[in-house]
């Protein structure tokens, strides 16, 4: 079964124009492109939007474009968890003496028996 999940996932990987180098690169980019280098063929460019404001004073038109680009922190994020850079979270976990001792309790119901048929 592993090896059939593996071999999908290679012809997958095949059939992608876009390799996990390139997914790093492409957020490496993301974080170092400064915002203002952006235009709207830009490739981290996502959504153009484009207002026609009429200048009263001037008389004349003026074209606002605001171009949406990604976010630098989630592709912080998303680059530190595809590199393995974050840290995983610590948690402990108290058993407590209850739980414990009913694990002792188990266990020896198991025994018991066998031990007995031993004999």
């Amino acid at each position: 079964m592993k090896d059939r999940i593996a071999e999908l996932r290679a012809r997958s990987a095949e059939k992608a124009d876009f390799s996990r180098d390139d997914m790093v690169q492409w957020l490496v980019d993301a974080l170092k492109t400064p915002v203002g280098e952006i235009d709207q063929n830009h490739p981290l460019a996502q959504e153009l939007t484009t207002d026609e404001v009429f200048v009263e004073k001037k008389g004349s038109k003026v074209i606002k474009r605001r171009i949406k680009t990604v976010g630098k922190n989630e592709c912080a994020r998303l680059l530190c968890d595809m590199m393995g850079w974050k840290a995983p979270e610590k948690r402990e976990i108290d058993l407590g003496t209850k739980t414990l001792d009913a694990v002792r309790e188990k266990a020896l119901s198991i025994v018991s028996p066998l031990a007995r048929a031993i004999e």
